[in-house]
């Protein structure tokens, strides 16, 4: 089983790491952070089944568990790049 720790620092890293590539190249807000949020659930499961050797039973439970966490972080990580497509006028932060 891994430590709780260490289970927490890589799902922080993913969610802040998926966050940041789909604000960088997803010019609208609403559109990347659903994508960051989405890699965020596949990449922690994947990570979670290479550590079990099996999917977890309670699919439900995990979905929500890793995804309202990434969908508020993903949101707030992608903030300074809305304002920052908006402050430079190129018309692309939605």
């Amino acid at each position: 089983m891994m430590d709780p720790t260490l289970a927490l620092l890589i799902y922080a890293a993913i969610t802040v790491g998926s966050a940041v590539l789909w604000h960088r190249y997803v010019p609208i807000y609403l559109a990347a952070a659903f994508g960051a949020t989405v890699t965020t659930i596949v990449l922690f499961l994947f990570v979670d089944y290479l550590q079990s050797g099996h999917v977890t039973s309670r699919m439900e439970i995990a979905l929500m568990l890793t995804g309202i966490p990434a969908a508020i972080v993903s949101l707030l990580v992608g903030l300074p790049y809305r304002a920052r497509r908006k402050a430079g006028g190129d018309g692309r932060a939605r």
